[in-house]
């Protein structure tokens, strides 16, 4: 959606992970910039979208590891699992993030040196969406597969799930909850230990051989909600789960994520 108050005559694109495969409009476009080094692309628009116009917009990504790789393997897809956020997908607009932020390396570049943070209460800013700054609030369902043996999980509640051609697969939708547009899909060989707390569902899926603390965190799952409820409030979900995954997958956006 245009949210400006003037035409919107192309659309920025951002391919950070280098996995789009295919983008498309549901009006006629052309791509007039290409920047395969880093993941830039411009399409201009047969018609510019109006302000408060909304058009619909279909993309295809993906990513296969092509032989060895020189200390760059993704940590995101593993032989007995996955973890990887919506980062794989296009983001929309031109992102600040992706700015060269050493200021030497600035220099070389021949680049003035990168604007303060913005004040307190900064009208621009204050508006900006902490995790993604191309949506809003959004609703969210998702079908997601994967090998066999292994379990699938996105944010929402388990609508259903099915086996088809040796994959499983699992149907998950948040409702008429909404969430910020900042997800992840997770994956692996887990055991699940199941409780409850009044009418919420607890769920812990961890590794068969790390059962070390999965009794605690349900004990404490159910003090801190009674504790937060009686002091601050109801919990706005019908279920509260934990998942465990690899050490070696570290980021400072993915080493925790709400997975409701």
């Amino acid at each position: 959606m245009n949210k400006t108050d003037q035409p919107m005559p192309e659309i920025h694109i951002l391919d950070a992970q280098e996995s789009l495969q295919k983008l498309s409009f549901d009006r006629g476009f052309a791509e007039t910039l290409t920047d395969k080094d880093i993941g830039y692309h411009i399409y201009k628009l047969a018609e510019p979208l109006k302000p408060n116009e909304a058009m619909k917009m279909d993309f295809t990504v993906g990513w296969q590891a092509k032989g060895f790789e020189a200390g760059q393997t993704k940590p995101e897809f593993a032989y007995n699992g996955t973890f990887f956020d919506r980062g794989y997908f296009p983001v929309l607009g031109y992102s600040e993030a992706g700015e060269i932020g050493d200021e030497n390396d600035r220099k070389d570049q021949k680049l003035p040196p990168q604007p303060e943070m913005p004040e307190p209460g900064d009208a621009k800013y204050i508006r900006r969406n902490l995790f993604s700054e191309d949506a809003d609030w959004i609703h969210f369902k998702a079908t997601v597969s994967t090998s066999g043996d292994q379990i699938a999980i996105a944010p929402g509640y388990l609508q259903k799930e099915w086996t088809e051609n040796g994959r499983r697969y699992f149907s998950y939708d948040m409702g008429e909850t909404k969430i910020q547009n900042f997800y992840s899909f997770v994956s692996g060989r887990y055991a699940v230990k199941r409780d409850q707390w009044n009418d919420i569902k607890i769920e812990v899926y961890y590794d068969p051989a790390h059962e070390y603390n999965v009794a605690r965190m349900i004990d404490s799952t159910k003090k801190g909600l009674e504790y937060f409820t009686n002091n601050f409030g109801p919990y706005q979900f019908k279920q509260f789960r934990i998942l465990e995954f690899p050490r070696y997958r570290q980021n400072q956006n993915q080493s925790a994520q709400a997975a409701f």
